[in-house]
């Protein structure tokens, strides 16, 4: 059995969601596949950076989902496997502001479905391309088929294609528990080469570390993350930008793009995707709209698109380099205002340079910096 669909979206999560919604809007025949059913559990610790609450009002609008906002964010230096108060920013605005994702995700993708984009509850094993130069999407017991494919499925997209021999991703492993006795604020820290967060939301606290490749293993997180909770400490791959991995999965196949995780779109100096994920979603819709007659263009044009949210992330690749070479010179410098001011900004808007990064941050008002009260 067989169903024909203008565009299918594999993956329900934000990226897929904001392509659903913006091709829904236009009265696109538009088919979301993901293996779960909604609201799903989903390993993040559910940071909305400026960015993210700027791309949610573009492409969602009204939507509405519980959040909570925080202007302060706490650093945190690490030693010994714990984390201790370093210095605090804070704003005139929150700073974060931190979702649960079992929710926010949800309510997400009930907006692309009420705006008109359908949703499949199966498992996608494998992608062809048919002598119409149609995708077929095989799963157990049927074949669903597009003339255009959006893969917004998680790291590991590309694997879908089989016959395909495609670039394989970079990608690391985070790793994330809950506590609901730990004191509240926001926290972030940095330590050789990896990342921590403690994320505040409504009744309870998201607590995790990742570290680029080679990844932490598991009995080394653990050990950090047993400091804050007793609970079940959960696993999850995270892709690792790379502009040549990008560039070349998003041109390997005419009518086909990848966005959010599946096209490795992540903060690798924070880790933070959620923003990159629907801005790229949003991006891959605008580009099939654009040129929907002709499958070269789109992904040309999604590329375009994609011009400076990549060049905010290769940014962001270059502070994590230069951070990690001397940790003791960062901490020092981590705590100066203008320091404070500038990473705010790099939160708040894409940059394609560190020259406006810096410019647009001596316009940041309102950011203060002092020392942290202790959190367990």
């Amino acid at each position: 059995m067989s169903e024909k669909y203008d565009v299918i979206v594999i993956g329900g999560g934000p990226s897929g969601a904001s392509a659903a919604k913006s091709l829904a809007e236009a009265q696109i025949r538009v088919l979301v596949i993901d293996k779960d059913d909604f609201p799903r559990e989903k390993l993040c610790g559910g940071g909305l950076t400026a960015n993210a609450k700027r791309a949610i009002k573009k492409i969602f609008k009204n939507v509405e989902f519980i959040s909570r906002e925080e202007k302060e964010l706490h650093i945190l230096n690490y030693s010994d496997d714990r984390f201790s108060p370093y210095i605090t920013y804070s704003w005139k605005r929150p700073i974060i502001e931190v979702v649960d994702r079992f929710n926010f995700d949800d309510a997400l993708l009930k907006e692309a479905i009420n705006t008109g984009a359908k949703f499949e509850k199966d498992r996608i094993t494998e992608i062809k391309i048919n002598r119409d130069e149609e995708f077929e999407l095989i799963s157990k017991d049927r074949i669903y088929t597009s003339d255009y494919l959006i893969v917004a499925c998680g790291t590991f997209g590309t694997k879908l294609f089989r016959e395909k021999d495609l670039i394989s991703p970079n990608y690391s492993i985070i790793y994330q528990t809950s506590a609901d006795n730990v004191s509240r604020g926001n926290a972030i820290s940095f330590f050789d080469e990896g990342f921590f967060w403690k994320f505040d939301a409504e009744s309870y606290s998201k607590i995790g570390i990742g570290k680029y490749p080679p990844y932490l293993s598991y009995e080394s997180a653990k050990k950090i993350l047993s400091n804050y909770s007793s609970e079940e400490i959960k696993v999850a791959p995270i892709p690792v930008f790379n502009l040549r991995y990008s560039n070349e999965i998003n041109k390997s196949i005419p009518g086909c793009l990848f966005v959010g995780d599946s096209g490795g779109f992540v903060n690798n100096w924070t880790g933070e995707g959620i923003s990159y994920a629907m801005d790229s979603g949003d991006f891959a819709a605008r580009a099939i709209l654009k040129h929907y007659s002709d499958p070269e263009r789109i992904n040309q044009n999604f590329l375009d698109r994609l011009y400076k949210m990549a060049s905010h992330l290769q940014i962001a690749e270059a502070f994590r380099k230069i951070f990690y070479k001397d940790m003791n010179r960062s901490l020092e410098i981590l705590g100066e205002k203008k320091f404070a001011k500038l990473f705010i900004s790099f939160l708040s808007n894409y940059h394609t340079s560190t020259k406006k990064l810096k410019f647009r941050s001596f316009f940041i008002g309102g950011v203060k910096s002092y020392g942290s009260e202790k959190i367990k």
